[in-house]
Formats: structure tokens, C-alpha cells, sequence
């Protein structure tokens, strides 16, 4: 059996939907294992999302759209 691939998440809180996949055995099968990483706020989640530090993360649609859309969004850019 080969190592899984780690995906780093960014998170505020347990997603219930990656509980589900992990007891039905879903990320085994699809070879990945999630390194869940706690977030102490939105624009440090989309800051470290954007140097890399996460692969994903698991946000509100409200962040992306004020951060996309708003200049004086919180990570600038």
C-alpha cells in the first residue's frame, strides 16, 4: 500500500462533511489523507492559503466574494 497524499486544510472548525468521507472510508480510498489546521481569522486563512502554508481551506462564500470583489480587502491583494 503507497503513502497517502497530504492535503494541509485550513479550517475554523471540523468540517462535518470531511468526518463523513474519513468513517466511510473515502479519503483512503481515493489514496489522501487531510492534515486539518485550525485558523484564527479570515484573512489569515486566505493569506496563508495564498503563500502556500494550506492546500485548501473551507471558508464562508462571503469571504471569497468581499475579497475577489473589495479593494481594502484584509490580505490586499
Amino acid at each position: 500500500m503507497s503513502t497517502p497524499s497530504l492535503i494541509r486544510l485550513g479550517t475554523f472548525s471540523p468540517p462535518v462533511l470531511l468526518e463523513v468521507a474519513r468513517r466511510l472510508g473515502r479519503l483512503a480510498d481515493a489514496g489522501i489523507d487531510v492534515a486539518e489546521i485550525a485558523v484564527p481569522s479570515s484573512p489569515a486563512q486566505f493569506r496563508s492559503l495564498a503563500d502556500g502554508e494550506y492546500d485548501a481551506v473551507f471558508t464562508n462564500p462571503d469571504n471569497v466574494v468581499a475579497y475577489r470583489f473589495l479593494s481594502s480587502n484584509p490580505p490586499q491583494r
